[in-house]
């Protein structure tokens, strides 16, 4: 005879096994220069690194969240390093990541936290971007310019009809925005590109998967025989993507092609949340 309780049993604990599995996230990253956080499943850790001193050292219990791929933390903020703005109590953060960044953002979709370590060629926000095409909803422009809002989530989304195949976004530096940029020179090397992918929003985690993501892209600088092709990932996550020799060009334009997409479950409009240009002036 066969036990139906044991099964039931059996059944419950797989069930939650599952649930442990698809919770763990496995993430050990820790990520900055001479401040910087550690982020791990249970843990978040901030360090001032050129002193050696405890009181510089900040450690909180942290418990994830995950819904429709977007990711938040929870924690007891009782510290000094999100800075003086943020009162003490329990925080969720939405929180984006990859070996070399982890951002932090709040319910207004504003950045609380930024750390990266990719040093001495990062980029700081571009000057400006443009696109073929741009959606409007109402009041509401999703303009090209917002992917390079690092300190705020705002998509670009395309405004062709369809799913948005060969829409393009160009974007733009010039000498002021270069990390120890060199006014004298103008010949631009780029290493990589950062891409966080979809719609993300604090508030309204769904609209990730209601729209479309890019899922492959095509990487000039202007020059239509000179590109890269890259396969995106289908996560909101930080992406970086090194260039090879054939993008370095006298050029300060880099100019983003869409060619696949993730399709969304509701909605045919092709989102990108961020994209960080990653390089330097040739010196």
């Amino acid at each position: 005879m066969i036990n139906i309780n044991n099964m039931k049993n059996k059944h419950m604990f797989l069930v939650f096994f599952l649930m442990l599995v698809h919770n763990t996230f496995a993430i050990d990253i820790t990520v900055g220069h001479y401040s910087g956080i550690t982020l791990t499943d249970n843990k978040l850790k901030y360090e001032v690194w050129e002193e050696n001193d405890d009181s510089n050292t900040e450690e909180y219990d942290i418990t994830w969240e995950t819904i429709n791929q977007i990711s938040y933390i929870r924690f007891n903020y009782t510290g000094n390093f999100l800075g003086n703005k943020v009162e003490h109590g329990l925080k969720r953060y939405l929180v984006l990541y990859s070996e070399d960044y982890i951002f932090l953002f709040d319910e207004k979709n504003k950045a609380v936290c930024q750390y990266f370590n990719r040093a001495g060629g990062v980029y700081e926000t571009p000057s400006k971007a443009q696109s073929t095409s741009e959606l409007r909803e109402g009041n509401i422009v999703y303009k090209a310019n917002n992917v390079v809002k690092q300190d705020e989530l705002s998509p670009w989304v395309e405004g062709k009809s369809g799913s948005g195949i060969g829409e393009k976004i160009r974007i733009s530096q010039n000498t002021e925005n270069i990390v120890a940029a060199q006014s004298t020179l103008d010949v631009y090397r780029y290493w990589g590109i950062i891409i966080s992918n979809g719609f993300i929003d604090y508030n309204k985690p769904y609209l990730y998967e209601y729209n479309n993501r890019v899922k492959k892209i095509r990487v000039s600088r202007g020059n239509p025989n000179e590109y890269v092709d890259i396969d995106i990932e289908d996560t909101p996550q930080f992406q970086y993507f090194e260039f090879q020799d054939a993008l370095k060009t006298e050029s300060n334009i880099l100019e983003i092609e869409i060619l696949e997409v993730y399709r969304g479950t509701r909605y045919d409009d092709t989102c990108i949340n961020m994209i960080i240009p990653w390089g330097s002036h040739n010196f």
